[in-house]
C-alpha cells in the first residue's frame, strides 16, 4: 500500500513540475511580448506624429502614392485666328473658328483634351488643335487641359478656361 501511494505521489510531482514549467514558459513569453511591444508602439507613435506635421509643398493623394500638388500652367496656351498674332487663351473670349495652340520650347508630345472630350495627341510642331480641318468650337464656356512632355523627360500640366463667342 505504501508503495502504491509513493508511486502515485511521484506521478503527481512529475505532473506538477511539467505544469510549473509550462506556467513559467507562458509568463516568460508574456514578458517578452510586453518588452518588445512597448518600444515598437512608441516608435510607431513617433512616426505617426512626424508624418502628420506637414513639411514642404502640399500633397495630393492619388491612389496609394503621394505626389506634390502642382498648379497647372496657363502661360503657354494661346489662340489665333488666321494670320493674326497669337493671344493668351486663359480667360479669353475667342471666336469659334480660332486655332488653339501650345507655344513652348523643348516639347516632344502634347496631349490635348478639350472639355471632357477625347484626348488628341500631337507629337510634332505645330502643337495645335481646331485647325482648318476640324469643326468650329461651340459657343459657351470651355476648358482646355494639355499634358506636355518635354525633351528633358519632364512633364507639365497646362490648363485654361475660355469662352467661345458666336
Amino acid at each position: 500500500m505504501f508503495g502504491a501511494r509513493a508511486k502515485q505521489r511521484g506521478i503527481r510531482s512529475r505532473r506538477g513540475a511539467a505544469s510549473q514549467r509550462l506556467m513559467l514558459a507562458l509568463a516568460a513569453s508574456a514578458l517578452l511580448t510586453i518588452a518588445v511591444s512597448f518600444p515598437m508602439a512608441y516608435q510607431a507613435n513617433e512616426a505617426r506624429q512626424r508624418a502628420s506635421t506637414p513639411s514642404g509643398p502640399p500633397t495630393e493623394v492619388l491612389g496609394t502614392s503621394t505626389v506634390p500638388e502642382v498648379a497647372p500652367r496657363t502661360d503657354a496656351l494661346y489662340w489665333q485666328q488666321g494670320e493674326d498674332a497669337p493671344l493668351p487663351l486663359d480667360e479669353a473670349e475667342v471666336p469659334g473658328s480660332a486655332q488653339l495652340l501650345l507655344v513652348d520650347e523643348g516639347v516632344v508630345r502634347a496631349d490635348f483634351r478639350l472639355d471632357d472630350g477625347a484626348v488628341e495627341t500631337i507629337r510634332d510642331a505645330p502643337y495645335e488643335i481646331n485647325d482648318e480641318a476640324t469643326a468650329a468650337l461651340a459657343p459657351g464656356d470651355h476648358s482646355l487641359t494639355v499634358t506636355v512632355s518635354y525633351a528633358d523627360d519632364t512633364v507639365a500640366l497646362h490648363r485654361v478656361s475660355f469662352v467661345v463667342t458666336p
